[in-house]
């Protein structure tokens, strides 16, 4: 599916930028989730909805597929660039919320 794969892929190639870094070491932008946490949580209940019938393991699949790049973008690319322990785990504990919500 063409539209899935351009979604894996841009999260893939998502990179922080040195404004990004500076923003994630700011007090004020550890309660600002990335937008991509907004996108991935929006197209996984939509793909989790619409197989709710069907239990499509292609669906399954593809979900894990976009589940694995969204955790590297978010603990690989993006928190492991906050300097201080504790704000890194307060920004993934509200990246990570949004999805699970």
């Amino acid at each position: 599916n063409i539209i899935f794969d351009d979604n894996v892929k841009s999260i893939k190639e998502c990179e922080p930028t040195k404004s990004d870094c500076r923003l994630l070491n700011q007090r004020k932008s550890l309660n600002t989730p990335h937008c991509t946490t907004v996108r991935v949580a929006s197209y996984i209940t939509a793909i989790l909805t619409l197989n709710v019938d069907n239990k499509q393991q292609i669906l399954t699949q593809r979900i894990e597929q976009l589940r694995c790049a969204f955790q590297t973008l978010l603990v690989q690319r993006f928190a492991d660039r906050i300097e201080d322990g504790m704000a890194r785990f307060i920004w993934l504990i509200n990246n990570y919320s949004i999805v699970i919500a």
